[in-house]
C-alpha cells in the first residue's frame, strides 16, 4: 500500500495495480537537479513506476 497526495495519485496508483505490468512502485524515489534561464531548480517526482514490459 502506498500513501498519496491527491486523488489523481490515488486513481494513477490504482490504474496500476489493475493493469498488471509494474513490476514496482517507489514513493519519491529520488531528487532531480537542473539548471534552468532563472537558476538551479530541483524536483522530486512523486512516483517512480518499473514495468515488466511496455505495457505501462
Amino acid at each position: 500500500m502506498h500513501g498519496f497526495e491527491s486523488v489523481a495519485e490515488r486513481r494513477m496508483l490504482l490504474a496500476l495495480d489493475f493493469l498488471g505490468g509494474a513490476e514496482e512502485v517507489l514513493s519519491q524515489p529520488f531528487k532531480l537537479t537542473f539548471t534552468t534561464d532563472d537558476g538551479g531548480e530541483e524536483h522530486t517526482p512523486d512516483f517512480l513506476v518499473c514495468c515488466r514490459a511496455r505495457r505501462c
